[in-house]
């Protein structure tokens, strides 16, 4: 477009501004259960829907009383993170394998340490 279409006062004429198709990239939602409960709390958060899990959730607009408020409704799903944990895994796909790891190593730990005791 070599000039932007004007009113006769000058103004920007915005019905005469061309049609632009959809610029959205695909998405990628939230596969595992993980990935859904995290993406179900910053949905609610920032009332929106359909998050990509691999973008920032910063570039969602949520912020620091915004993370306080994420970490008080994924415990009712028993996930726990702290106020860093968002800080540094900045993708709900990125929090979710955080999540996920920890509790695998820990269910190993568990395993490993349990023993098994057979009565005759």
């Amino acid at each position: 477009m070599e000039k932007f279409p004007l009113t006769p006062n000058g103004k920007l004429d915005i019905k005469r501004l061309p049609k632009i198709e959809n610029l959205k990239n695909p998405i990628t939602l939230a596969s595992t259960n993980t990935e859904k409960e995290i993406s179900n709390a910053l949905s609610e958060i920032l009332n929106t829907s359909d998050l990509d899990i691999n973008t920032p959730f910063f570039d969602f607009g949520l912020d620091s009383l915004g993370i306080i408020n994420a970490q008080t409704l994924l415990l009712r799903y028993n996930l726990v993170l702290s106020t860093q944990d968002f800080y540094k895994y900045t993708t709900i796909h990125e929090l979710a394998k955080k999540l996920d790891d920890t509790n695998s190593t820990k269910l190993e730990k568990e395993v490993s340490n349990s023993r098994t005791v057979y009565a005759f």
